[in-house]
């Protein structure tokens, strides 16, 4: 409530965190100075719904849609004058027709491969998307950590023959600063409309964008007009105007293997620290393929691979296969968590060596998991499973929920424990700092007043 009456800036009791809720193809990346979120579609959930009149132009809002945000009103009232065909974070046809769905409501989409792996506070989203309707297909992955996200797309491919197929790096409100673009070396300042062929970084609101890979890059910074009306028609038809700033990929009419890379850096506002982030190397991408991506963070040490087929992959710091489509998060000390974003609850091997280790091979067993067939599993040096998931209390205590087990850290050993399930039925009330006999779900743990919300 702070935040939102601007007492407090955005960053105020902000913990680093990440969560896939596999319930609902979402992915939330949270950092004191941002938060990045995902939102994707299965065959297991729905789309975007379009009833009442409202939403019109909102088809391509659940195909990998992104945002970030620092300040919080960085898409403030954009949406009368947003291209709807240039949603953040999609790949899709750019045209001034928004295709619509064939109902309002719960219609679902077309893909088996929509998850994420979390361990808490990093994690790695993927979606191996495909449209009938629009005849686009890629294979898209975020990959989560503290110095960027990573944003990686390969196979993308159209039988779309009218329009080019763009992946939108952002489309926001332009605000006060100018965007500043770095191509074949050379720094310039957008004008209203530009395209670089030779792109190597560019500058938007303290947001930087790395790509890796070029590409061809569409950058505007101008002003749009359009009325509420558009997209809604309950509002007013009377014109409304802001500026607004968009950059995208183009992958030309009817590609047949293309990819993309970029990478998302909040904090970035000048030529120099621009500059200084790309020769760091913090985050290295490893692999960009239909059958693999995978990508490295030095901080931490940890590596996401996405595999949409049983596969092997190796690098300098370890070699793992896989008996199944998966999602890893591998750390350096040979732990990883896992995850099964085609949710078949059947079991998964994987086998892990690490440098100067013995392999392991572990069985991760995803059978009978129910609603919780996309949710991680956790996985010990050892190849034990730990599933652990920790939650800190505003530095009054800390919970870990371990082997089916709550252990309650940092308060008194007099302190009065109250659990209750989401229903508000009691589960526990005592002392104890070790609580065992608790089933599978969610629960609210109450200690002296401080609530805390956790899953076993």
């Amino acid at each position: 409530a702070s935040r939102i009456r601007k007492v407090q800036p955005a960053s105020y009791a902000v913990r680093p965190s990440n969560r896939h809720f596999f319930r609902c193809d979402y992915t939330i990346h949270m950092r004191p100075e941002y938060t990045f979120d995902v939102r994707t579609v299965s065959t297991r959930t729905a789309r975007c719904e379009k009833g009442n009149g409202e939403n019109l132009k909102g088809y391509y809002l659940s195909d990998g849609c992104t945002s970030i945000r620092m300040s919080g009103d960085e898409y403030f009232d954009i949406f009368p004058v947003w291209d709807w065909s240039r949603i953040p974070g999609t790949t899709a046809p750019h045209s001034a027709t928004i295709p619509t769905n064939s109902k309002d409501w719960q219609v679902p989409g077309e893909s088996t491969f929509a998850g994420g792996v979390s361990d808490g506070t990093t994690g790695v989203a993927a979606y191996k998307y495909y449209d009938s309707k629009v005849l686009t297909g890629a294979d898209k992955a975020w990959f989560m950590f503290d110095d960027g996200i990573v944003c990686l797309g390969a196979g993308i491919r159209s039988c779309n023959t009218g329009d080019a197929i763009n992946t939108t790096l952002n489309q926001c409100l332009l605000g006060n600063g100018k965007v500043k673009v770095c191509n074949g070396g050379k720094v310039s300042t957008v004008g209203k409309k530009d395209t670089f062929t030779s792109p190597e970084w560019l500058i938007h609101n303290n947001i930087g964008y790395f790509l890796p890979d070029g590409g061809e890059l569409i950058v505007e910074a101008d002003r749009r007009t359009g009325s509420w009306y558009d997209i809604n028609y309950t509002q007013k038809k009377e014109t409304v105007a802001e500026h607004v700033f968009t950059a995208c990929l183009n992958h030309g009419v009817g590609p047949t293997d293309g990819r993309y890379s970029y990478i998302i850096v909040p904090g970035i506002s000048s030529e120099s620290e621009a500059r200084e982030y790309a020769s760091a190397q913090a985050l290295s991408i490893l692999s960009n393929s239909p059958s693999i991506q995978a990508v490295r963070s030095n901080n931490p040490g940890q590596t996401g691979i996405v595999f949409y087929n049983p596969d092997r992959f190796s690098c300098d710091a370890f070699d793992v296969s896989v008996s199944a489509p998966c999602i890893l998060l591998i750390n350096d000390d040979g732990s990883f968590s896992i995850a099964d974003p085609a949710q078949n609850q059947k079991d998964i091997t994987v086998s892990l060596k690490m440098n100067n280790q013995k392999e392991k091979i572990v069985n991760c067993n995803f059978s009978d998991s129910g609603v919780y067939a996309g949710a991680s599993k956790h996985f010990d040096t050892s190849g034990n499973q730990t599933d652990a998931v920790s939650v800190n209390k505003d530095d009054k205590f800390s919970i870990k929920s371990d082997n089916g087990r709550l252990i309650i850290n940092n308060c008194s050993d007099d302190a009065l424990v109250r659990v209750y399930d989401l229903n508000g039925r009691m589960a526990y009330s005592g002392n104890s700092g070790i609580i065992d006999g608790l089933g599978k779900g969610c629960y609210l743990v109450n200690i002296e007043g401080e609530t805390a919300k956790i899953a076993l």
